[in-house]
């Protein structure tokens, strides 16, 4: 390495070192090490510690990575994350897995129940359901003191259409039908049922979210 970088260009190599500044500035004794970004020079950065700090961008969101030896490793790159105060160190366990905790919001789900005594000769609505705010269904539950046919009607308010038929029997009286839709406050979902025989009540529950 020279004594002297007098005379020497930033950038020139000189014995294996690149020159980027001068042996007489503020930094006596290190001739700083740079990078080009393209349109300028640009000195490595490091942090308080020496440790080497790379800036990963995507245009808009910075990423410091810091590079590190630390104790019990031999080298590798010790990534950080930012708790919104703080930076902290994204750890790992024995077999060098990242440790996540994962947050998992599940939408609650909200029942509209419904009842009604049907006759054999037509359908009787069990349950008419138009929410107050957009929202979407999960699917229905359906249960009759007997065989009962059901069908499920969807659509604009006043024009809705049948979408799903089916019938329970004497010996299996519930069925669970999943059914998502997405539902506006201009739309209808109804549940309609007619019985096999006289004397027959239906029971209808919505769920949506």
């Amino acid at each position: 390495m020279p004594s002297s970088t007098s005379g020497l260009d930033k950038g020139q190599i000189v014995n294996g070192y690149a020159v980027n500044g001068d042996a007489n500035d503020a930094t006596v004794g290190i001739i700083p090490v740079g990078g080009q970004d393209g349109a300028n020079r640009r000195e490595f950065l490091t942090d308080a510690g020496g440790r080497q700090v790379q800036l990963l961008s995507d245009g808009t969101t910075t990423l410091p990575v810091a590079v590190e030896a630390a104790a019990a490793k031999t080298a590798g790159i010790q990534l950080m994350g930012d708790d919104g105060t703080n930076a902290k160190n994204v750890s790992v366990d024995a077999n060098g897995r990242v440790n996540t905790n994962a947050i998992v919001n599940e939408a609650e789900e909200i029942a509209e129940y419904g009842s009604s005594a049907i006759v054999t000769g037509s359908f009787t609505t069990v349950k008419s359901y138009t929410p107050g705010a957009d929202t979407s269904t999960t699917k229905i539950y359906v249960s009759a003191t007997d065989a009962t046919i059901f069908q499920v009607k969807y659509g604009t308010t006043g024009a809705e259409a049948v979408i799903a038929y089916f019938q329970t029997s004497g010996s299996g009286l519930n069925e669970i039908i999943p059914l998502r839709l997405s539902i506006t406050t201009l739309q209808t979902i109804i549940v309609e049922a007619k019985g096999t025989k006289s004397g027959i009540t239906a029971h209808a529950t919505i769920l949506h979210e």
